[in-house]
């Protein structure tokens, strides 16, 4: 089973939530970096819902969510050890709380600089697979088209292609046309001229035939 990069950053998140709102709870030493903690991991929780989703969609490798799964487990590792600080434990104690106080900082700041960064990144790619996908609508609907026409001049002859109107495409390809279209709305335009045009030379080429078979 593939190890896709947002079930690896989820799971190291899950644990790591789980365990500082039991230990806000029993460790009253750290409560106060704990609970800042807690609320900093709150506001990310959304962001690592959709990194899983989207890292499955794209199917990411677990290498390049690699900082933050390790961010996120360091910070279980010193959120574990509040419970194994004597509380009388003062010198301990205090350069306990600052380590947890720089955890703290350092998931702000890695979700602040670095998560955008994969954002514009995955946004990029996603419209580079949206214009393969109306390329390929496209080619199918060129197909469809010609066969139809093609079909109807060495069934038919000429005069059934009749006006030469542009038959209907199949629902499948209209559906598929319509999903792709979003980001623009002039390609239907173009693609009428060109199949105009290509339909006036079917015209031309098969009145041509009919008149030398005469």
């Amino acid at each position: 089973m593939v190890d896709y990069a947002g079930a690896a950053v989820g799971t190291a998140f899950g644990g790591l939530f789980e365990l500082v709102k039991h230990l806000v709870e029993t460790v009253a030493a750290f409560r106060g970096q704990l609970k800042k903690i807690r609320t900093t991991l709150g506001d990310i929780e959304p962001i690592i819902k959709d990194i899983d989703k989207y890292n499955r969609q794209l199917k990411r490798g677990p290498k390049e969510m690699a900082p933050i799964k390790d961010l996120l487990e360091e910070g279980k590792a010193l959120v574990d050890r509040c419970s194994k600080i004597q509380a009388l434990n003062l010198g301990t104690r205090y350069t306990h709380s600052k380590k947890l106080t720089d955890f703290n900082a350092a998931v702000v700041e890695k979700f602040q600089l670095y998560m955008p960064l994969l954002n514009a990144r995955d946004e990029k790619e996603i419209l580079v697979d949206v214009k393969e996908i109306r390329g390929e609508v496209k080619e199918v609907k060129d197909l469809l088209i010609s066969a139809i026409w093609y079909s109807a001049v060495f069934q038919g002859g000429p005069e059934a292609l009749g006006d030469l109107s542009v038959p209907a495409a199949p629902d499948f390809v209209v559906r598929s046309e319509v999903e792709a279209s979003t980001t623009s709305s002039k390609l239907s335009k173009v693609e009428m001229s060109e199949v105009a045009i290509e339909g006036e030379a079917v015209h031309e080429i098969s009145t041509m035939d009919s008149q030398q078979l005469m």
